[in-house]
């Protein structure tokens, strides 16, 4: 039984409906629920995530009301909440927002909330929130504009938005933990995968985003301001290798260690930016006031 030193046990019956939200999501991974299933309810990965939201927005989270789009178990609304963030969450798996509401109401946080509902059609009303957030999700929608567009209609002007997903203009594929080729298409990607002897049903669910994709999904947006795309991140991280390992993470930074032995971290930082190589991309800005900027 997964059991932090911070933290009370994991109950039989949470760890049960947790493997079956896993195992529903993931039905061809590799490893299987013991590898990677028991992280999702891992609270330092989760207090991961809401640091990088508390880096990149210019306010204090704390009495903030902030959305997670795509909450899975529930494990960041648990820390959000235990700091005092405002938080609420979606998740489009009724078996997912079943296990977050076990795991709040075993962490005795009973205001905090995770709703089916998917990033496409928000359940909430116009300018409710100051910061909308999701982490390795917007990849596996069905129409990532649309998320961003729900993203920005129920963010207060002034509100902040962080989305953390891969960037397939790189050069790593996380979800099967294998080197990518920048910018590959799906049809090639079918192939490579297959001579790898992968399953190609998860390739077939992800939106295959890069930096381009994405800005031109805002651009032309006059309500928003692009504040950045985890490019620093990424370069500190580079030169650090201060990341955490989780899923296949450590698998890169296996390779991002052989750089720094071999004396080409510099090269290919230089190259990264130039080529938007950069992963995850962090997707950073603010809702703009378009009534006033028209005025």
């Amino acid at each position: 039984m997964l059991k932090e030193s911070d933290q009370k046990p994991l109950s039989p019956e949470l760890l049960r409906l947790v493997q079956a939200y896993w195992e529903a999501s993931n039905p061809h991974a590799r490893g299987g629920w013991t590898r990677f299933g028991l992280e999702m309810l891992r609270e330092d990965r989760a207090g991961e995530s809401i640091d990088l939201v508390a880096a990149n927005v210019p306010f204090e989270l704390a009495g903030r009301r902030v959305l997670e789009v795509g909450s899975g178990v529930g494990a960041v609304q648990v820390v959000a909440r235990r700091r005092g963030v405002l938080s609420s969450g979606v998740e489009p798996s009724l078996a997912g927002a079943r296990a977050a509401a076990h795991l709040l109401r075993e962490r005795d946080i009973a205001v905090a909330g995770v709703g089916c509902g998917v990033g496409e059609h928000l359940p909430f009303g116009d300018g409710v929130f100051d910061v909308v957030c999701s982490f390795q999700v917007l990849e596996h929608t069905r129409q990532p504009d649309l998320v961003l567009e729900e993203t920005l209609r129920v963010l207060k002007v002034g509100g902040w938005f962080v989305h953390v997903f891969p960037n397939y203009g790189s050069v790593f594929e996380g979800h099967y933990g294998v080197p990518w080729f920048p910018h590959m298409s799906k049809r090639f990607g079918r192939i490579y995968l297959g001579m790898l002897g992968r399953d190609l049903s998860m390739l077939e669910e992800f939106q295959l985003l890069t930096h381009g994709r994405v800005a031109a999904m805002l651009a032309g947006r006059r309500d928003v301001r692009i504040a950045g795309w985890g490019s620093a991140l990424w370069e500190r991280r580079m030169r650090t290798l201060q990341f955490s390992e989780w899923a296949y993470l450590g698998r890169l930074k296996a390779a991002v260690r052989l750089l720094h032995h071999a004396h080409l971290v510099e090269p290919a930082i230089g190259l990264g930016h130039a080529l938007r190589l950069e992963t995850p991309i962090v997707l950073t800005g603010e809702k703009l006031d378009q009534d006033a900027l028209e005025s």
